[in-house]
């Protein structure tokens, strides 16, 4: 995770460099679970190093469940999240675990149609306030 790119912070942020690495880390597993779904077979399947996504139908498009999927050898991202395919929209909440035992709990959203678009991140992070932006996944 050392090397990742840390999302910059957002207004009244009180989290450090390493927890919004976190939380762009949570927005990119998210953006990649759905595009495997979308191009590759099934509703489910394995995250980059391991752990596992699932997406099926739900009553406003598509719901996902990430459960320990790991982006990095040592990160690993578990939560929920909906993918509305009439307006694009794509909200999450995901609890984002680092090296030892380190985590953040974010609530995120973005427009997967809007060429350009960033993704909104807020929660928390050690119990202060998280809030950044990543380019949309």
């Amino acid at each position: 995770m050392a090397n990742g790119a840390s999302s910059p912070p957002g207004p009244d942020n009180q989290a450090g460099a390493d927890a919004r690495r976190l939380a762009a880390v949570g927005a990119a597993v998210v953006g990649d679970s759905i595009w495997h779904w979308w191009y590759a077979p099934g509703d489910s399947g394995r995250g980059l190093r391991g752990g596992t996504w699932q997406i099926v139908g739900g009553d406003l498009g598509y719901d996902m469940t990430l459960t320990n999927v790991k982006w990095t050898d040592d990160t690993s991202v578990t939560g929920t999240g909906t993918w509305d395919q009439e307006s694009g929209h794509i909200t999450a909440s995901v609890t984002v675990t680092g090296p030892d035992g380190v985590s953040v709990s974010v609530q995120l959203g973005y427009d997967d149609y809007e060429p350009g678009s960033v993704a909104s991140i807020t929660g928390t992070a050690g119990g202060k306030a998280l809030v950044a932006a990543v380019p949309a996944p």
